[in-house]
This record gives structure tokens, C-alpha cells and sequence, in this order.
């Protein structure tokens, strides 16, 4: 429960809104932005990834 609000509470920053104003939203907006957002999540997280060198263990 409390990772979900985390998590919620992160996507509504993103999105620079409140979950009482999603729960507002048409699901196939709601579902427009959860595609988006993961997308970005995708990017940033590329960032802090790095690639395993030789010899390492995964």
C-alpha cells in the first residue's frame, strides 16, 4: 500500500495534478498518460543504467 501511494503520488507530479483529479479523467486518457508515463520512466532510467563489464556477474 504504501509503494502504490508512493508511486501514484509520483505520476501525479509528473503530470502536475492529484489522484482526485484522475479519478475525473476518461480511462482512455488515463490510459494515454500511464503509456507516456512509463515511456519516460524507460528514458530515465537509461540514464542511471550502466552496462555490465566483462567479468562481472548480473
Amino acid at each position: 500500500m504504501k509503494s502504490y501511494k508512493i508511486h501514484l503520488l509520483m505520476f501525479c507530479k509528473h503530470y502536475n495534478t492529484d489522484p482526485d483529479s484522475l479519478v475525473r479523467l476518461k480511462a482512455d486518457q488515463i490510459k494515454k498518460m500511464v503509456v507516456e508515463y512509463i515511456v519516460h520512466l524507460k528514458k530515465v532510467a537509461k540514464k542511471y543504467v550502466s552496462k555490465a563489464k566483462r567479468g562481472e556477474n548480473l
